[in-house]
C-alpha cells in the first residue's frame, strides 16, 4: 500500500497550497469558520532548511468533533469510506483512523523522510481538505483541527539557527505575531520554546528546541462553529 500513499501524497488541487477559505465541506448547521491548509505550505513554514538535519518523525493529524454520532452511523460511514478494522481503530492506504472520544474521531498520517521530500517537490498535494474525505461526512461539524508535526534532530547550535531562520521569515511578512520568544542576540538556552500566532487566520506554530532536536507544530482550526 505504500505506493498508494505515495500517489496521494502527490495528487491534489492547486487551491490547496495555503491557508484558505473552504467552498465544499461537511454537513453544517449555523454559522461557520472554515479553512483548509495543504501539508507543503505547513512543513515549508515549520521546516524551511533542512540540509544538515535528520528527520526523526513527521506527521499530520485532523481531528473532527461530530454533532450526533453513534456507533452504529460511523460504523456505516467508515464502511462506505472501505475503512478496515484494525487494533485500536481502523486502517485505510497508508492512513489510521481513532477514535478519541464519542463525538470525535481523528485521522492521522505517519510520514517518512523520503515522503516529506516528495511534498517539499510538490505545492499541490495533499492538504487538510482531503483528509477530511476520509472522515464522516453526513453529520454536523462542531469543530475541526489540522496539525503538522516535524521532529528533527541536528547539532545543537544549527538547531537554535533553523528555529531562528523559520520564525524570522513568517515574522518579516507580517501576518504571524510572536506569542512566546527568545533574545537571539543575547545568547539562547538549550531548551527553549518559540510560538507564533496568525489571528486572522486561526493558525498558530511552535519550535520546541532541547539541545540539537527541534519538535516544529503547526496546529490551524480548519472548522468552527460562530
Amino acid at each position: 500500500m505504500r505506493w498508494c500513499l505515495a500517489a496521494l501524497l502527490l495528487a491534489g488541487c492547486g487551491r490547496c497550497g495555503g491557508v484558505g477559505a473552504v467552498d465544499a465541506g461537511p454537513v453544517d448547521a449555523g454559522a461557520r469558520v472554515a479553512r483548509g491548509l495543504g501539508l507543503h505550505t505547513a512543513f515549508v513554514h515549520l521546516y524551511p532548511e533542512f540540509r544538515g538535519t535528520a528527520v526523526e518523525s513527521a506527521g499530520a493529524t485532523l481531528t473532527r468533533k461530530m454533532e450526533g454520532l453513534t456507533e452504529a452511523n460511523r460504523d456505516a460511514e467508515l464502511q462506505k469510506l472501505r475503512w478496515s478494522a484494525a487494533d485500536g481503530g481502523w486502517q485505510l492506504y497508508g492512513f489510521t483512523l481513532v477514535q478519541r472520544a464519542p463525538d470525535v474521531l481523528e485521522v492521522q498520517l505517519a510520514i517518512d523522510a523520503d515522503q516529506l521530500g516528495q511534498i517539499y517537490l510538490t505545492p499541490a498535494g495533499v492538504s487538510s481538505q482531503q483528509l477530511g474525505m476520509y472522515l464522516p461526512r453526513a453529520l454536523p461539524v462542531v469543530e475541526e483541527r489540522f496539525v503538522v508535526e516535524v521532529r528533527y534532530a541536528t547539532s545543537p547550535e544549527l538547531a537554535a539557527k533553523l528555529v531562528e531562520q523559520a520564525s524570522t521569515l513568517l515574522l518579516g511578512t507580517g501576518q504571524w505575531k510572536l506569542v512566546r520568544g527568545v533574545d537571539w542576540d543575547a545568547g539562547v538556552p538549550e531548551t527553549f520554546e518559540v510560538a507564533l500566532a496568525d489571528e486572522a487566520n486561526g493558525g498558530r506554530v511552535t519550535w520546541r528546541r532541547v539541545r540539537g532536536r527541534v519538535q516544529a507544530t503547526y496546529e490551524l482550526e480548519t472548522w468552527a462553529r460562530r
